[in-house]
């Protein structure tokens, strides 16, 4: 199987070079010694992702460590599961607004460390109604739906299931033998996908709680799951570095995909569905059109783990979080990397200090929150 490579080795600026010339044009040192380190490389210009002004916000549930973390529909709320470190407690899913950063719920949530959330991406009243924010007019239409939130644990072999407006916990799950470490909601709300530790994918009704299927076929744990838009297709991934995608409708194994080197952590689907982009400890993300099983692109960058991958809403940005500290923006079309948001080396600079676990886009795309474990969640601006 062969693929367009990209690497992002080309067009490194001279950064001695390019300090002095910056200081001969009036540039301050102060300004100078926040960017050092934090240049984004397009082509051959030098990007703006280091400027305090593409940071937007920042949430802290330190001490604890960042799991997943996922926007409301209505793009208004953030909602972050998260872990305590050394057996302390701190095992919740806490929800966020995201304009005044207040805190607004927390849910309770597992025995053990938070693996995996998952947000249903309809119901935007009823995720409005949650946080006492809907007209009086639209209270009712938001009370005739769920709003579903799904959650995780890697410590326990239960799902557990609420209602997001209501905080009310409708179903806990449980059918896997071990602990499950990933989760996803299909496009219509109504099913939701589960991979464990058991190296076993399993399909759940929502609203009955039912299990509806089971697929078997990988060697080692399963780290990712995701529907395709359509709702026709699930892709799963595992540390067994293949890829498989299933029919939902018959339960067959339809292809697998193979080439990572290392163990797959995350998958996402693009928006049409005619990409899927996986992310791997062999620190690369490819990208795959897996109707025909061709990989187009391996995106190289990234100098640790790749944990986490995403498409913006109009499919035009892949972003990729990773061990190296780092989030990236990727042009999937192309492969070029547009911008890097990157490791803090100290309090002036807004990057993260430890992995960056999850990244998830706003509905808008305009904005993208990035999850650590360095128990903080960062909003960057993605407007070009």
């Amino acid at each position: 199987m062969t693929g367009k490579q990209i690497s992002q080795k080309s067009g490194l600026v001279d950064l001695t070079a390019w300090t002095a010339s910056k200081l001969k044009s009036g540039m301050t040192q102060a300004v100078l010694d926040a960017l050092k380190g934090n240049v984004s490389v397009v082509g051959n210009q030098v990007g703006s992702a280091w400027r305090q002004a593409q940071l937007q916000s920042t949430f802290s549930v330190y001490p604890a460590l960042v799991s997943s973390v996922a926007f409301s529909a209505d793009g208004q709320t953030l909602i972050c599961g998260h872990s305590a470190w050394g057996g302390q407690p701190g095992h919740t899913i806490k929800v966020w607004h995201r304009q005044t950063r207040k805190l607004l719920n927390s849910f309770p949530s597992h025995i053990g460390s938070v693996s995996s959330i998952a947000v249903s991406s309809i119901a935007i009243n009823a995720k409005l109604a949650s946080i006492g924010t809907a007209p009086d007019d639209q209270l009712e239409t938001a009370q005739e739906v769920h709003p579903y939130l799904v959650s995780s644990s890697a410590d326990e072999d239960a799902i557990k299931v609420w209602d997001l407006r209501s905080r009310t916990l409708l179903h806990t799950l449980r059918d896997h033998m071990a602990g499950v470490k990933t989760v996803a909601i299909a496009s219509d709300g109504q099913i939701a996908a589960s991979g464990s530790y058991d190296n076993s994918v399993k399909l759940w009704a929502l609203s009955t709680g039912t299990l509806q299927q089971t697929f078997l076929g990988h060697t080692d744990t399963v780290s990712g799951v995701a529907f395709d838009p359509q709702g026709q297709v699930l892709a799963s991934c595992s540390y067994d570095q293949t890829i498989k995608l299933w029919d939902l409708k018959t339960g067959e194994l339809l292809s697998t995909l193979v080439g990572h080197s290392h163990r797959i952590t995350s998958l996402a689907f693009s928006p049409d569905g005619s990409i899927l982009a996986s992310a791997s400890e062999d620190k690369t993300i490819r990208l795959w059109n897996w109707a025909s099983g061709e990989l187009q692109i391996i995106l190289n960058g990234h100098a640790g783990d790749v944990l986490a991958v995403a498409f913006s809403p109009d499919g035009q940005i892949v972003a990729s979080g990773s061990a190296d500290e780092t989030v990236k923006l990727w042009c999937p079309l192309t492969g070029r990397l547009l911008r890097t948001f990157g490791k803090s080396w100290n309090r002036l600079l807004p990057g993260h200090a430890k992995w960056v676990s999850t990244v998830s886009f706003s509905p808008d795309g305009c904005s993208l929150a990035s999850g650590c474990t360095d128990g903080s969640i960062k909003i960057w601006s993605c407007t070009k």
